[in-house]
């Protein structure tokens, strides 16, 4: 290998050492990585467990609502009919 090629190689590597990521740093991303989709699955199931809630919730709001206007309508025609 000539001067120049060993000197360009050495020059290329001493400018790329610092940027490699060490395989520390890459498994401890990696294993992070894996810890914040178990995370992401977690939250996406609480999320649509409390979206059923909600769902179930309002159905029987609404037919409270329903049940509340017809006793009214009931005793408004209680009351007419007492007069």
């Amino acid at each position: 290998m000539s001067r120049i090629s060993r000197t360009s190689l050495a020059l290329v590597l001493v400018l790329a050492l610092p940027t490699c990521v060490s395989k520390k740093k890459f498994d401890e991303s990696q294993k992070q990585n894996a810890q914040l989709e178990g995370d992401k699955k977690q939250l996406e199931s609480e999320v649509a467990s409390s979206g059923a809630a909600n769902t179930e919730m309002q159905g029987t709001l609404d037919e409270v609502q329903k049940n509340l206007e017809e006793l009214r309508a009931k005793e408004l025609k209680v009351l007419r009919s007492s007069i």
